[in-house]
């Protein structure tokens, strides 16, 4: 297993993220959208790479750990996105429900304190430790979990 940067990836691995994320998080989403295809569609344009940490198995996307320094964002929400596959209404609403959750900043944080914001694993990879590894990778002594969802 290797872990490497997002943003060293090809641009592609958006497409594969996006379909991770778009699995573990259809229970929360699924007001917006039934079809995980869909919400990977809109979110895997806001993916801040820089922020990814991936695990890549047998040249396959295992996993990913979105990891920010608390002040950057790993996720910015495009709304032209989320009206497109939305729609005008549930993607309005779902612009001004998830900038909230997503794009919330954190205040008086110890120095070298990493924000853990998702963690997802690709269903063929889970149980193989591909989160603990990513975590492993990433640049921080402390960690920030806020709100913490299970990427099934």
């Amino acid at each position: 297993m290797d872990i490497y940067r997002g943003d060293t990836l090809a641009d592609d691995c958006r497409k594969k993220l996006g379909k991770i994320f778009a699995e573990g998080f259809t229970q929360w989403l699924g007001y917006f959208s039934k079809k995980p295809v869909v919400t990977a569609k809109v979110f895997e344009h806001s993916f801040q790479l820089d922020q990814f940490f991936v695990a890549i198995v047998d040249k396959k996307i295992a996993g990913f750990v979105a990891c920010t320094d608390c002040h950057k964002k790993s996720l910015i929400l495009v709304k032209d996105k989320l009206k497109k596959h939305f729609g005008w209404f549930k993607g309005m609403i779902a612009f001004k429900v998830l900038k909230k959750e997503f794009e919330a900043p954190f205040e008086n944080l110890p120095s070298n304190t990493g924000s853990i914001e998702f963690v997802g694993v690709a269903s063929e990879f889970k149980k193989q430790g591909v989160a603990s590894n990513i975590i492993e990778h990433t640049l921080y002594e402390n960690y920030v979990i806020e709100g913490m969802a299970e990427l099934t």
